[in-house]
């Protein structure tokens, strides 16, 4: 592996995302960015390399960021901030917006649902 570039492996088959600290023929070993139902975000751990999808990172700033944050027309924080969103709205649209991209598109519907009721009751104090 290169000094000067970060190594990012993403899984054939899941949304695993890691930064690679080893890797051999047989076994990648690194960080976990982006996880999955098994691999928790910022756990470290070997797994097969056939498994998985070697690239080369030149933007070290990025390379923590995981696929979901990403949107290249700016942050939703940024958007939040710039419309002066409150705390219930810009967590309903987050979820809303990574939904499909993080894989858990029910999941996430389903706690947008969730905010918007809390939101609902504490509006009415």
């Amino acid at each position: 592996m290169e000094n000067n570039k970060i190594v990012i492996a993403e899984s054939k088959t899941t949304p695993l995302r890691i930064r690679v600290d080893y890797t051999d023929k047989h076994v990648t070993r690194g960080k976990v960015l982006c996880g999955d139902a098994f691999n928790r975000i910022g756990t470290v751990d070997y797994w097969s390399t056939s498994t998985l999808n070697i690239i080369t990172d030149e933007h070290k700033e990025d390379s923590n960021i995981p696929k979901h944050y990403n949107n290249d027309n700016g942050t939703l924080y940024k958007v939040a901030k710039e419309r002066g969103w409150n705390s219930y709205l810009f967590d309903i649209v987050k979820r809303l917006e990574r939904s499909e991209k993080k894989g858990e598109f029910r999941s996430d519907l389903e706690k947008s649902k969730v905010v918007i009721d809390l939101w609902l009751k504490e509006s009415e104090i």
